[in-house]
């Protein structure tokens, strides 16, 4: 979401191996360094609680907007 600065990552069985965890944490690092959250979810929290996922990205993302528009003020 450019707006809100937030990239939503769904992951998968690749990131929970030793390999796929430590380079999850490099990318994290780069990307957040650019001043863009990230925002993880499983695949299982995508099939069994999608509900729940979207109502925590919207709120997030809200709360992201506005505090990327008070640090503007």
């Amino acid at each position: 979401c450019h707006q809100a600065r937030l990239a939503i990552e769904i992951d998968g069985s690749q990131h929970y191996t030793d390999y796929g965890r430590s380079y999850d944490q490099w990318r994290t690092k780069h990307i957040e360094k650019k001043g863009i959250a990230v925002l993880r979810f499983s695949n299982s929290d995508i099939r069994h609680r999608f509900d729940g996922v979207r109502i925590m990205i919207d709120l997030i993302v809200k709360k992201r907007v506005e505090e990327l528009k008070e640090n503007q003020s």
